[in-house]
């Protein structure tokens, strides 16, 4: 939801945001200009995010992906009897909790001296600032379960400011997206990706980001 000048009142306006506690059920008609083309993927990626407040919303996990799908391919999420998914969505970025609506809330919990912090800290800044993907540091993202030699599609997109400018790679394995063969791809802020993969050799593989500053965060 968001403030829009939009003319309304009285009950039209309770789309414009929730309370906390509350809920409201958003139908969004997906016009035909946002919807695949035959030549697409079976589902294009988009996203949808909080507008209150939108660099604090986001740094507190008010952001997730949207997909718009050809009819009838939006049910199929999961391989029939394995249980393993076959599309998943990927959030590249730099998580900044210095502008998360709870940096106070943390800081009165975690620190054993929470007076003595000083939020314009140049280190403290730094020290909240993760190098994440879907909100998960340091490789323990999980759930990423796939069967070999079954197609399957990633939803990637990332978010964020000038330092949010991420390569995304797929060890072992490589999609297409856009007509294009590749096992590496970039993500700018606000950019939104569909790439189709048949994974076909089984084991653990990594997915990171090949920028050296967030291999080493």
């Amino acid at each position: 939801g968001a403030l829009y000048p939009d003319g309304t009142g009285g009950k039209s306006k309770e789309d414009d945001f929730v309370v906390p506690g509350g809920n409201y059920t958003y139908t969004w008609p997906v016009r035909k200009d946002y919807s695949p083309t035959l030549a697409d993927s079976n589902c294009l990626t988009w996203i949808y995010h909080s507008h209150i407040d939108t660099p604090r919303d986001i740094a507190s996990g008010l952001i997730g992906p949207l997909l718009v799908c050809k009819k009838g391919t939006a049910d199929e999420t999961t391989i029939e009897g394995t249980g393993a998914a076959n599309a998943f969505a990927l959030m590249f970025s730099i998580v900044d909790e210095n502008f998360s609506w709870y940096l106070d809330e943390n800081i009165n919990t975690f620190c054993l001296e929470p007076d003595t912090v000083n939020k314009e800290d140049e280190g403290f800044q730094t020290s909240n600032r993760m190098h994440a993907i879907n909100g998960y540091i340091y490789g323990n993202l999980p759930g990423l379960e796939m069967c070999a030699d079954t197609a399957m599609s990633w939803h990637l997109f990332g978010m964020g400011a000038e330092i949010d400018i991420h390569a995304a790679y797929f060890y072992g394995h490589t999609f297409t997206s856009r007509d294009q063969r590749a096992d590496v791809v970039g993500l700018f802020p606000a950019t939104f990706i569909t790439a189709e993969m048949t994974p076909g050799s089984p084991g653990r593989w990594l997915i990171t980001c090949q920028v050296n500053e967030h291999l080493r965060g």
